[in-house]
């Protein structure tokens, strides 16, 4: 065994469900894109709500985000992801 590797398999990264938040402000996409996340054993949540999208990222719960920007908005978008980083 190397560096965790037996018989050719590394072992798993991660225990447990992946959580996931999708942010979108259309409601249809974000639902897909949170159907499909749970079809693959993940915990995903949807938000249309950028304020809900920081508050939810300064819990530090999450695994990743899925953040659609939006140009119009640049400024709440580049807050969501600067919660993310830190």
């Amino acid at each position: 065994m190397q560096n965790g590797v037996k018989n050719g398999i590394a072992p798993p990264i991660m225990t447990g469900q992946a959580k996931i938040m999708v942010v979108d402000d259309q409601m249809p996409v974000a639902m897909m894109m949170v159907f499909l996340l749970t079809r693959a054993a993940c915990e995903a949540k949807a938000i249309t709500i950028l304020e809900k999208a920081l508050r939810l990222a300064a819990t530090g719960s999450l695994d990743l985000a899925s953040i659609k920007y939006d140009g119009r908005r640049p400024k709440q978008n580049r807050a969501v992801h600067w919660k993310l980083k830190t």
